[in-house]
């Protein structure tokens, strides 16, 4: 029996996070599931395709622009 007026006998067995803070515990988290784990590859991957969709037309609307016409229009070039 865990004596609970001994405060480094009841840290020790971890007994003050169970009562006080479970979720502090990584024992406490369920193991993530197949399911989960597919989802979270996902997740990522989908991710990843935005960033390189986003960067690739942000590219092709960069270089679709008329950059003498846009310089005209700036007075860097007459």
């Amino acid at each position: 029996m865990i004596d609970t007026n001994n405060v480094a006998q009841f840290q020790h067995r971890d007994e003050l996070h169970r009562h006080f803070a479970p979720g502090v515990i990584e024992g406490h988290k369920a193991p993530m599931t197949t399911l989960d784990k597919v989802l979270v590859v996902l997740i990522y991957a989908a991710s990843v395709f935005i960033v390189f969709a986003m960067a690739g037309w942000g590219f092709e609307v960069l270089s679709g622009y008329d950059w003498s016409a846009v310089s005209q229009l700036l007075g860097v070039m007459r």
